[in-house]
């Protein structure tokens, strides 16, 4: 661990030792055991990988090392699940940088750690924590958003973590949502207000939440998956058995990366079968121009 870490956050169940200031992550109180520690740190990168990025080979992913270069930005470098290195470039776009590392660095770290971690926001119902996953459009973000505005707290906005212990936890991330424009529009909020960062298909903006969030972990009952379809009405079904497992798989944070790693390696497998059979999953196929927030609302309270 170098010692001239000087920021020390919790997100994500991960205690991180950073000498790169992160706002948006909430500090760890009172001192932390080294080697518990996760670590995010501007340096040089490897000569061996500034060399592959010199010759033009911008990604590179294995089981235990995942590099990639962004233009404008850094080169990354996250390894084992335990180490994360930035090596800024000469005009960088520090606010982007923060940006992958709120997103992208923390994914890999929990991939290579091999979590079963949703792509998806989490709320808490009756103490209990549900997460909301799909694919992009699908309104999971309005979904997280409007249920906070009803007065549940939420654990986290993208990346939802399952802590496996006595019972499944569901762990807390940090107190920002991540909206796109339309959502903006339809909350009225002004987007010059805000950072932005870039989203898979579109540019989202970073808005904080700091009332509504929890921060403890929560028990997990349960995994909503919002899908659009051409349909008159919402259709409701709960996912059992194998077909569980599979949907808990192909909804983790970043899976489209797995096969890259070399497979999903079997005790990663373990903890997704351990949850499935410990939390029910339903699918929710809503219309696809036909505002049924209300309805899906009263349906997860329910």
């Amino acid at each position: 661990m170098n010692n001239f870490n000087k920021y020390y956050y919790q997100v994500y169940g991960m205690k991180i030792a950073s000498n790169i200031e992160v706002p948006e992550f909430p500090i760890i109180n009172g001192k932390c055991e080294e080697t518990d520690m996760v670590e995010i740190i501007t340096n040089k990168l490897p000569e061996d990988i500034r060399a592959e990025i010199q010759k033009g080979k911008y990604q590179f992913m294995s089981k235990d090392n995942i590099w990639f270069h962004v233009e404008g930005v850094a080169d990354f470098w996250i390894s084992e699940g335990r180490r994360a290195v930035i090596e800024l470039c000469e005009l960088c776009d520090t606010i982007r940088m923060k940006n992958y590392i709120m997103g992208s660095v923390l994914g890999f770290l929990i991939l290579q750690r091999q979590e079963v971690a949703i792509h998806g926001g989490a709320v808490v119902i009756d103490g209990k924590g549900v997460i909301i996953t799909g694919q992009g459009g699908a309104g999971k973000s309005t979904l997280t958003l409007t249920l906070g505005e009803r007065g549940y707290k939420y654990l986290s906005d993208d990346i939802s973590p399952v802590k496996i212990a006595d019972k499944l936890y569901v762990e807390p991330g940090f107190p920002y949502h991540k909206l796109c424009a339309d959502v903006m529009e339809k909350k009225k909020l002004n987007k010059a207000d805000y950072l932005t960062c870039r989203g898979a298909k579109e540019v989202k903006y970073v808005v904080p939440d700091f009332e509504g969030f929890e921060k403890q972990p929560v028990p997990l009952h349960s995994i909503w998956e919002i899908a659009v379809d051409d349909v008159d009405c919402i259709c409701v079904e709960e996912i059992k058995k194998s077909d569980k497992v599979k949907k808990i798989i192909s909804n983790i944070y970043k899976s489209e990366c797995i096969a890259s790693m070399g497979g999903f390696a079997p005790n990663h497998f373990k903890r997704c079968l351990e949850v499935s059979k410990q939390i029910k999953y339903f699918k929710i196929i809503r219309p696809r121009d036909k505002n049924t927030i209300d309805e899906i609302i009263e349906i997860i309270e329910k």
